[in-house]
């Protein structure tokens, strides 16, 4: 409305004979516009003036969307830190991108871990992100080095990740408005008085590879990174079965010789 009224107000002005000097004064010109004819004209300009604004903001807007995921999560970031009272607590959402109920992301990237046939470097697995920072790096490869690769699952024979089977599982490290959390496996769900994060199935690398890994809890509605889909290798995660032993071990009766197992993470 402010842009309507300056240009009315300008069109006012220049249809008063007092602007110009009678010599400068084109009659013919002026004579056959109206007032009504300026006031509908000006409308007119002040219409598309507000029109361009909009679609100015909305340009402004659209090239904030990208932005808009990080803006969300810094929010949530400083909530958890605000009903914590600084006791926070952080755990890695394996098989996905983000971060589950409360959790707020605290970057996301792709699994990583050691060579599944080879019998150093680390045993643990870790959430590698997408974009590492190198200081000092060597150039070309050495030797006397640890090595970590990219992971990937296998599970062409297990009908509720059948479809990830070679693909290679994202992760997530999630920041939690409570102090301590565990995994608990073969369980999908936690003890009284703690929260549920997430529940999923546990897996490892293969009871025959060289090389071993830690057991992790894998999303149950697992992801998998788009455009992995070749046998790469590297640390490779299979479902995980309980085998129990009569007399001592894992005790059958309860735990079923053969069958995968589940988990859930907890926090409290």
């Amino acid at each position: 409305m402010a842009v309507k009224t300056f240009f009315l107000a300008i069109f006012a002005v220049v249809a008063s004979s007092s602007v110009f000097p009678e010599e400068h004064y084109v009659a013919p010109v002026v004579r056959h516009i109206s007032l009504a004819d300026i006031a509908s004209y000006t409308n007119q300009l002040a219409q598309e003036i507000e029109k361009t604004e909009r679609e100015l903001k909305n340009l402004q807007y659209g090239e904030m969307q990208h932005d808009d995921e990080d803006i969300v999560q810094m929010r949530k970031r400083n909530s958890v830190l605000r009903s914590s009272g600084g006791v926070v607590s952080t755990f890695v959402h394996w098989g996905s991108r983000s971060c589950p109920g409360d959790a707020s992301l605290v970057y996301d990237g792709e699994v990583g871990g050691s060579w599944y046939g080879y019998y150093g470097s680390g045993t643990n697995l870790l959430c590698m992100p997408i974009t590492p920072i190198y200081k000092d790096a060597q150039p070309s490869s050495q030797s006397d080095r640890a090595y970590i690769y990219g992971a990937e699952y296998e599970t062409s024979d297990f009908s509720p990740y059948s479809s990830l089977d070679q693909h290679d599982p994202p992760c997530a490290v999630c920041l939690i408005p409570r102090g301590t959390n565990m995994m608990l496996p073969a369980q999908e769900s936690c003890p009284a008085g703690w929260t549920l994060e997430y529940v999923g199935y546990l897996m490892s690398g293969a009871y025959s590879n060289t090389g071993r890994t830690e057991f992790i809890c894998v999303e149950k509605n697992a992801e998998y990174v788009p455009g992995t889909s070749s046998s790469q290798n590297g640390a490779l995660l299979y479902p995980v079965e309980g085998r129990c032993t009569n007399g001592g071990g894992i005790p059958c009766g309860p735990y079923i010789d053969g069958y995968e197992l589940t988990c859930s993470v907890c926090s409290i």
